[in-house]
């Protein structure tokens, strides 16, 4: 169908729904999934325009400088400096009213919340002074039960909501806290500051969001991701993080993450992840409070590695060289060093086997998370040295200064994940 002939279908329905309310309903739904419909033919990338994701709320940290409509402008790619990190959500009157109400115990009246709120509904003009206090009063008393609502039953999606009370509203279902993406992947506050406020302050983990409007630079990112992935048989290496991006598949999921999480002795401290691809764990662990370090020397994961460390705001240090190289003739020292499919590599060739056990013994850590590959592999084919799981876990012990290993885990593809450690440290 094509554009002009939905715009022509939903301007004809605006006319009937003036004219005839009751049919105002049906057909409301009609112009809505017609909108849906438009907006899903407009870009040349593939994505779902009206996806729930879900986001810390302290990662909305700052407001897009233009508002864009959550209906009509959902699903658009919109040039400009709307994105520019210039107002803090933290600075909005209703963030300092709220926070002032619910986490200082001041009244509603005596915030310049309530006073603003009270002259917005004189200035419509329905109400006599008297009935506006009570009108303000009754928002108040809402926004009360909204936030006791959510510390006692969590963040639900609209969805949840209206299921529980047996509503059907496909309009409704989408009206979430709206986002706009800017060019460097900022998730920039545009609708919903009541309950984005709410879960900012009840420090809820996970919310709901819907995305708006996405600048064009950051389109092109997503562009280049996608054909990179395509690059590598249609599929990344590793999950994308950034919540704009996590329908981009990947070879491996977050169980290795889950799976070393649960095994680390420590709670924070540095990590370094060797080939860190796109950094992942990096982005992961960071959020876990570590201090981490990627170690990636391909110019094309640098490219994006960097992209997506500023995406996601991210500190971690990125080391753009060959671990080899890094600190060549001193100690390397961190409390937890990931070596994920990467250290097999080595093993292929005389030269690249020998710098493995001169970084070994430089290397010293507290943990040490390794994925070996499975011998059989065609890859290795004419190694140098082609050692089996165990024994590779046992070369490792000989040659640095951990002291012991157990296995922890195994991934889809059948590789074994293994915790090396110091005594002391399991």
């Amino acid at each position: 169908m094509r554009p002009q002939l939905i715009e022509k279908l939903m301007f004809l329905g605006s006319r009937i729904i003036s004219r005839f309310p009751p049919l105002g309903m049906p057909l409301r739904y009609m112009r809505f999934h017609l909108w849906r419909w438009r907006r899903k033919s407009e870009s040349d990338i593939d994505f779902d325009i009206n996806k729930t994701v879900w986001v810390n709320p302290e990662k909305i940290e700052f407001c897009t400088l233009k508002k864009f409509d959550i209906w009509k402008d959902r699903g658009r790619i919109i040039d400009g400096d709307w994105d520019r990190l210039e107002k803090k959500f933290a600075d909005k009157d209703v963030y300092k009213a709220f926070k002032e109400h619910f986490i200082n115990g001041k009244d509603w009246n005596h915030t310049s919340f309530y006073n603003t709120t009270l002259n917005e509904i004189l200035r419509r003009g329905f109400f006599s002074y008297s009935k506006a206090l009570s009108e303000c009063d009754i928002k108040m008393k809402n926004i009360d039960i909204l936030y006791n609502e959510i510390k006692l039953h969590g963040y639900k999606t609209n969805e949840e909501i209206l299921s529980e009370k047996g509503i059907y509203n496909p309009i409704m279902v989408e009206d979430e806290v709206t986002v706009n993406i800017g060019r460097y992947g900022d998730l920039l506050y545009n609708d919903g500051k009541h309950r984005l406020t709410i879960a900012k302050l009840q420090k809820i983990p996970l919310m709901p969001i819907k995305i708006v409007v996405r600048h064009p630079q950051w389109i092109e990112l997503k562009k280049q991701l996608i054909e990179f992935a395509i690059g590598q048989g249609g599929i990344l290496y590793h999950p994308l993080t950034h919540p704009d991006l996590r329908d981009i598949k990947s070879r491996y999921d977050d169980y290795r993450f889950k799976i070393i999480k649960q095994n680390l002795s420590i709670k924070d401290g540095e990590i370094l992840d060797i080939g860190a691809r796109l950094g992942y764990f990096c982005c992961k662990f960071e959020d876990e409070g570590f201090e981490c370090y990627a170690v990636e020397p391909s110019l094309r994961c640098l490219y994006f590695l960097k992209k997506l460390k500023r995406a996601e705001n991210k500190r971690f240090k990125i080391i753009a060289k060959s671990i080899f190289k890094y600190k060549k003739r001193e100690k390397i020292i961190f409390d937890v060093v990931l070596a994920l499919n990467v250290f097999h590599h080595f093993l292929k060739k005389k030269g690249t086997y020998e710098e493995l056990i001169s970084l070994l013994k430089r290397l010293e850590a507290k943990e040490l998370y390794l994925q070996t590959h499975k011998p059989e592999e065609k890859q290795m084919e004419g190694a140098y040295v082609n050692l089996s799981p165990d024994d590779f876990v046992e070369f490792i012990i000989k040659n640095s200064s951990l002291e012991e290993y157990k296995f922890i885990g195994k991934t889809t593809d059948g590789r074994p994940i293994y915790k090396l450690y110091l005594i002391g440290f399991e």
